[in-house]
């Protein structure tokens, strides 16, 4: 949980040999790409399959929604690229000399990989340029997840090499990552239930002595920015 994030346990599991992409807030599915066919599937919160989206012509190993520019972003060996959810059309933003590992993206729409190399990079989310924040400490193989909380800003890492699988947390400012959980098994999919809270852009509240159209502005993903004119005997409060 969030006030423990060592005790890792899986809430969902599935048997379809996926590498998981991310959650999409804009229509409810998880997505993950298909290790044996390439075929990009959307799955329900309970790890069924609920629609295949398209048959890839390349293997997805990891993915990241951005909030920002409502984007799934996904890697692909030394490829990212942006994943269209509707047709399956990938559109590669940059071919990198090193492996790309893990891709994340926190509230603000900035995107981290974690390369071949063992550092951790931010990448331009337009034209995937890599800037390198630091060691991790660790050198990745094999398909594995790295993912935001963007509820609380920390960055989590499921680890893969060819002979450990851990669990961990990583500093975006230094790169450092701190192990948290020792050989956890091969994790391809990880995904934090902040994004399954959903807002529409305008609602309408009739409240005491006044009617109030409150537009919400979507802020870091949960978090609200208010703006209206409320009566004075009025108050909002988050619950």
């Amino acid at each position: 949980g969030r006030d423990d994030p060592s005790n890792v346990s899986v809430l969902n599991g599935t048997a379809h040999d996926c590498n998981g992409l991310d959650y999409c807030p804009a229509d409810g599915y998880y997505y993950a790409c298909y290790k044996y066919n390439n075929k990009l599937y959307k799955m329900d919160l309970n790890g069924n399959i609920v629609g295949t989206v398209a048959t890839l012509d390349t293997k997805l190993t990891d993915g990241a929604w951005n909030p920002i520019n409502n984007t799934m972003y996904a890697v692909s060996g030394k490829k990212l690229c942006t994943v269209n959810l509707s047709t399956g059309d990938l559109t590669t933003l940059v071919t990198s000399e090193k492996v790309f590992y893990g891709i994340a993206c926190n509230a603000d729409g900035q995107l981290y990989a974690t390369m071949s190399d063992g550092n951790l990079y931010t990448v331009n989310a337009t034209n995937g340029e890599l800037t390198l924040v630091g060691a991790t400490g660790y050198y990745p193989g094999y398909a594995q997840s790295l993912q935001f909380d963007k509820l609380t800003g920390n960055l989590y890492w499921c680890y893969s090499d060819d002979y450990y699988d851990h669990f961990m947390q990583v500093d975006p400012t230094t790169g450092a990552a701190t192990m948290l959980q020792a050989n956890t098994g091969q994790t391809t999919g990880l995904s934090f239930p902040l994004s399954l809270v959903k807002f529409s852009d305008t609602e309408k509240f009739t409240m005491p002595a006044s009617d109030a159209t409150v537009n919400y502005d979507i802020v870091r993903d949960m978090k609200i920015a208010v703006n209206a004119v409320m009566p004075a005997n009025i108050r909002l409060q988050e619950k």
